[in-house]
């Protein structure tokens, strides 16, 4: 969907965003179709600018979808309903807030950093600004909408996808966290009735089935609070670092080219897979102001919690660790990854 964004006129011809890349069943890529519909296969004429043009298509929108869908809606919306209607005493706000620890000053500094005319996103990508750069991040906070991650999956036919680790890794800790927050929700509220009598709870759920448009989830009932919320914390954790991880594409300069030119520019048999020095400077540039030190879910913060000793957060703690120990055995038999390995995944959505 990137290829409807223009891209500059300038000194220099750029290629549009975008494109279509196709898999075999163990993850292969088997060929490549550009935004004009033409085919590239391997070992075919433009076979390696295909390649870059798809890892760079691939982290364009995935750093979109990380900052507009998932620090703006899935961080921004939900630390605001935390702070803006539960007590700071209340128990779910305790338990939920470390989820959040600068969210609200990441988005803040992104507005001026990143996506403003004279960030590093503009300053770095080939787009242009009103009918580009600004036009995406219109688009896909208004499009957002709560959408549950398994559901996501079989919408885009991954879900028993072997080598997609968001079907594997990703669905095993989406589990343990709906789990976690499911049982949070039942220690806090005996039954029905005691949801109903927490009004500022029912306040917070108004807010966010307003801007998070849900309507399956809609009513205050014990099930629903705990989807939503259990949708949450995993798209501020697990998912947050599975989307946009900058850094990977920022250690090798042939990864992706922001500023990619059109094939005409390149040999078809020789073509220099080494991005251009601006691209790879704006990736870098980006790399680095994202990157801020975190806890992770590998580690202990029962402390924030109105009983540090509840039996929810001690069964996370064992299931966090049970999935640890998997990820490390998986990552023995496949291309390793930590995506959403506890360790490696950060407690906040700080970044």
């Amino acid at each position: 969907d990137l290829q409807k964004y223009e891209v500059r006129n300038g000194k220099h011809e750029y290629s549009k965003y975008g494109c279509k890349t196709y898999f075999d069943e163990n993850g292969n890529i088997v060929k490549i179709e550009d935004v004009d519909g033409t085919m590239y296969f391997p070992g075919k004429p433009y076979w390696e600018w295909a390649k870059i043009k798809s890892r760079t298509a691939a982290f364009t929108k995935a750093a979109f979808l990380h900052v507009a869908a998932v620090h703006y809606c899935w961080g921004n919306l939900a630390a605001s309903s935390l702070r803006m209607y539960l007590p700071p005493e209340h128990p779910l706000r305790r338990a939920f807030t470390p989820h959040f620890y600068k969210t609200h000053h990441t988005c803040k500094r992104a507005q001026k950093t990143l996506f403003d005319k004279s960030g590093l996103l503009s300053r770095g990508l080939a787009m242009k600004y009103e009918s580009g750069l600004e036009q995406v991040f219109i688009d896909y906070m208004s499009d957002f909408t709560f959408t549950r991650y398994p559901d996501e999956l079989e919408k885009q036919k991954v879900t028993n996808c072997k080598f997609h680790v968001g079907a594997n890794d990703g669905l095993d800790l989406h589990k343990i966290l709906c789990k976690y927050v499911s049982d949070l929700v039942d220690e806090t509220y005996s039954n029905q009735k005691a949801l109903e009598e927490d009004s500022d709870m029912k306040r917070t759920h108004e807010y966010l089935v307003e801007k998070f448009k849900i309507s399956k989830e809609a009513n205050y009932t014990l099930e629903n609070v705990k989807t939503i919320w259990g949708e949450i914390i995993f798209r501020v954790t697990g998912f947050h670092n599975s989307v946009g991880a900058v850094t990977a594409f920022a250690l090798d300069p042939a990864m992706a080219n922001i500023r990619l030119q059109p094939k005409i520019y390149c040999e078809s048999n020789g073509f220099n897979m080494v991005a251009s020095k601006e691209g790879a400077q704006g990736v870098a540039f980006i790399s680095a102001i994202t990157q801020v030190p975190c806890p992770t879910l590998g580690q202990c913060w029962k402390q924030v919690l109105e009983n540090p000793e509840c039996k929810s957060y001690a069964n996370l703690r064992a299931n966090l660790n049970d999935l640890e120990n998997a990820i490390i055995e998986r990552n023995k038999v496949r291309d390793s990854n930590v995506d959403f390995k506890p360790s490696c995944c950060a407690i906040s959505i700080s970044s």
